[in-house]
């Protein structure tokens, strides 16, 4: 399911659909947008940051498919994976090692 959900991706983004407003009707389809006022602050605040972290990210792979084909740009941009995996890690061992994170919970 994921895979084809990447796929998708790949080929809605080099057709120029925003991916924005697919989520927005996803969330309204679903009725999701019901929950939204018991959304903590904490929890705004990091959707805010993870939204603004997409936005960058999709900046980067719309030029990258400006530039190339979506079959050679897709396996780069998989490459978020292991780099998610790695500061996850780095995270865990700081915490850990008593260093707190300005992003971890005490």
């Amino acid at each position: 399911m994921s895979a084809a959900a990447s796929a998708l991706t790949a080929i809605l983004a080099k057709l120029g659909v925003v991916i924005l407003v697919v989520v927005w009707v996803m969330v309204f389809a679903l009725h999701e947008h019901r929950a939204l006022p018991a959304l903590s602050r904490r929890s705004v605040i990091f959707l805010v940051f993870s939204g603004l972290a997409t936005g960058v990210a999709w900046f980067a792979y719309f030029r990258a498919l400006q530039l190339g084909p979506a079959s050679r740009v897709a396996p780069i941009d998989k490459l978020s994976l292991p780099l998610a995996v790695i500061l996850a890690a780095i995270g865990s061992a700081s915490r850990s090692a008593g260093v707190s994170l300005p992003a971890s919970p005490s």
